[in-house]
């Protein structure tokens, strides 16, 4: 069973400049995995598993800038809707459900898509909470 902890963070100036732009980078890598498993259901009908889009998209700038757990959790993201989406898919030709799937969409440009820290990377310094870069 996983802990799951939620806090919620009022930030000010800088650090919430740098958070903001921490959950872009986080929607731009979202974005190029979508693309990618887009592009290969549209090449060869199947749903592209985490390990392949992790080779497609390390090179990626925003795989680059995000701390590599974040950057593989928007991956696992990615790959996860497009293995629900097939899923549906086969449902759908087998007759089982009336409504035809659609492929997962691109998020907003210049969004912001959450962002998961394991709880090793983050360190609690008083009422200071520390994030890896």
């Amino acid at each position: 069973m996983y802990a799951v902890q939620k806090d919620i963070w009022h930030l000010k100036g800088l650090d919430k400049t740098i958070v903001e732009q921490l959950l872009r980078w986080s929607n731009n890598l979202f974005n190029v995995g979508t693309y990618e498993s887009r592009q290969q259901y549209f090449k060869n009908q199947i749903a592209v598993k985490y390990p392949d889009l992790y080779k497609i998209t390390k090179a990626n700038e925003n795989y680059g800038l995000l701390y590599s757990q974040v950057a593989q959790q928007s991956l696992k993201s990615v790959a996860e809707s497009f293995t629900s989406f097939r899923a549906l898919e086969k449902l759908a030709n087998q007759g089982e459900i009336h409504q035809k799937p659609r492929l997962p969409k691109y998020r907003t440009k210049g969004g912001m898509y959450p962002v998961s820290y394991p709880g090793q990377a983050l360190k609690v310094i008083g009422n200071k909470v520390r994030l890896p870069l």
